[in-house]
């Protein structure tokens, strides 16, 4: 049954219409997911959940059932399917398709079962993630939608044998149209609340301008350098006290753009197909439609170079899975914090208020500049 104190504790057994809960699979400040079975149809499912109480800025799920029911008219491959949606006086819900583990809890449990240091994939693997997760993000702009938060965590492997090598297309919270019907491209808006993570979005995001396909392809790149070396040249960005998250979101945007001026420095430890790919983005504008088609040859040119080389084209995961235990393998399935604007408490008080922009930086030189924003390790890599 439903605690109205905790409208997350849903009690194993409990059904809802025609959905038994199984068990909890995680939970976030603003919903929770849990494992459900179909009993008639013998399938199992994730069920999301999300407080019918909080702030409208805070509702995703709307959003989410609308896409996945668009998505499902059209067919488009490797997202999550919607099964079903409803509410109860507590909490709104929706079925969907059960998935394994993200790409980002998959990395980090192959890095501690071989004794890695980073949290990566091997070059095919990476190879692989690169075509498999671009091709989706191509198929969901071909119907006129923006991801406007992709990352590691937001792609997940199958969860059955038949499809492990099917990475799926999660959490469409955030996700917006670009474009009218008729394909005519929305013009951009003067401002527009940050939507996204602050470690994969890219600089224009962060600094509240209006988002469009090269952002979700600057994210996508941001995710594949990270799955690919086990780390991002920011992701280690010191920020000083009393800095507000809009602040947070301005030294973030300085280091990305710091480093995409440099490819050295944002590619350092990638293989050479990733330059290729980034002078494929470097020009897109806010109208741009990217160029998948050689983004995409440019990855399978790596593959290509290292089946030469004699290396098997094995995903590292279907081998690092038989050590990990099922009981595991359906757990950390979506990112559930809200990838909105941080609750006001994390903004010191003395701090100007959260829709405050962000003070003007004095202009500098750009060593001064990499100071500033806590990544002189990356100036000495450059200089």
């Amino acid at each position: 049954m439903e605690n109205t104190a905790d409208p997350f504790a849903i009690s194993p057994g409990t059904t809802i219409h025609k959905w038994r809960i199984v068990k909890e699979l995680g939970r976030g400040t603003y919903g929770a997911v849990y494992k459900v079975a179909d009993d008639e149809l013998h399938r199992d499912a994730a069920m999301k959940v999300e407080r019918r109480a909080i702030s409208p800025e805070y509702r995703m799920l709307k959003v989410e059932v609308a896409v996945m029911i668009e998505l499902r008219a059209k067919k488009v491959k490797n997202c999550v399917q919607l099964f079903d949606h409803g509410c109860t006086p507590i909490f709104n819900y929706m079925v969907m398709s059960l998935v394994g583990h993200n790409l980002e809890s998959l990395a980090d449990k192959i890095a501690k079962l071989n004794n890695k240091k980073e949290s990566k994939f091997t070059l095919y693997t990476a190879f692989y993630i690169g075509i498999s997760t671009l091709d989706t993000l191509y198929d969901l702009h071909k119907c006129l939608f923006l991801h406007r938060d992709v990352k590691p965590a937001n792609f997940a492997i199958g969860c059955h044998a038949a499809d492990l090598t099917t990475i799926y297309l999660l959490d469409f919270g955030t996700t917006r149209r670009y474009a009218k019907e008729n394909g005519l491209h929305h013009r951009p808006r003067a401002k527009v609340a940050f939507r996204g993570s602050t470690l994969y979005a890219s600089a224009n995001a962060l600094r509240e301008r209006d988002q469009s396909r090269r952002d979700d392809i600057w994210s996508w790149l941001f995710t594949l350098i990270s799955l690919t070396v086990g780390k991002l040249p920011w992701s280690k960005l010191k920020m000083p006290k009393q800095c507000t998250f809009i602040q947070q979101q301005e030294r973030y945007a300085t280091a990305k753009v710091m480093c995409t001026k440099r490819p050295e420095l944002l590619l350092k430890g990638c293989p050479p197909e990733y330059e290729e790919v980034m002078s494929y983005m470097t020009e897109l504008l806010f109208y741009s439609r990217p160029n998948y088609e050689a983004i995409r040859s440019a990855l399978q040119k790596g593959i290509d170079r290292l089946k030469a080389g004699g290396e098997t084209p094995q995903l590292e995961w279907e081998t690092a899975m038989r050590k990990i235990p099922k009981s595991q393998s359906s757990t950390s399935l979506y990112s559930l914090a809200s990838t909105v604007v941080p609750p006001p408490t994390l903004v010191p008080p003395s701090a100007p208020p959260p829709s405050a922009p962000p003070p003007p930086l004095p202009p500098v030189s750009p060593k001064q500049e990499a100071k500033q924003v806590g990544v002189m390790s990356l100036w000495k890599v450059i200089k």
